[in-house]
């Protein structure tokens, strides 16, 4: 994988030799998935360069079902959406980086579990308890409406939680207006 060499003089020899900027490993993560999450900035503006897409989401259909073919994902044929593995990095810098190149800080994938639940990166981020991540996709502009529309018991999910982290959010998605849209009250 180009962006697991953590070198940028690396990974532009690579894609000037023809290395697929594209490609995946067997569990559905690109170059530019890496590169987000180990914060490499300059390594993701590269690959963004050289056509990784920003938009991938998670699937799970095969070639007869209409989707993507499964030699280009992991080996269950999942793709993961950048954002997705940016998600598991304690810093929100992996999804800002991608937000600066031109992700939709709104864009729809799977649930990681559940390819029939629908998740945007701040549902994500709430899932995940990382307030920090949750805090800056609401600064960047992301839709609560947009979110509840893919989970409609996303407050009901936060109270549930105990911890700093679920309360923080909790606050944070309150203060922005996401009372006016919870219909699980």
């Amino acid at each position: 994988m180009l962006a697991a060499r953590r070198s940028l003089a690396g990974t532009e020899l690579l894609l000037r030799d023809g290395a697929d900027v594209g490609a995946c490993d067997g569990q559905g993560y690109t170059a530019l998935a890496m590169a987000a999450c180990l914060g490499e900035a300059g390594t993701a503006a590269l690959l963004v360069k050289h056509g990784a897409r920003l938009d991938a989401v998670k699937f799970k259909q095969s070639v007869e079902e209409g989707g993507p073919d499964k030699e280009a994902a992991g080996n269950d044929g999942r793709l993961v959406a950048p954002w997705g593995l940016a998600m598991d990095c304690p810093s929100p810098k992996g999804v800002e980086t991608l937000i600066d190149l031109g992700m939709n800080v709104d864009l729809v994938g799977t649930h990681p579990d559940d390819a029939g639940r629908l998740e945007t990166p701040l549902v994500a981020a709430v899932r995940t308890q990382q307030p920090l991540i949750v805090e800056m996709l609401v600064r960047r502009g992301a839709s609560l409406a947009r979110a509840f529309s893919c989970n409609p018991g996303l407050l009901e999910f936060c109270r549930q939680r105990s911890g700093d982290d679920a309360f923080r959010i909790l606050d944070l998605l309150v203060k922005h207006g996401a009372a006016e849209l919870d219909i699980q009250r």
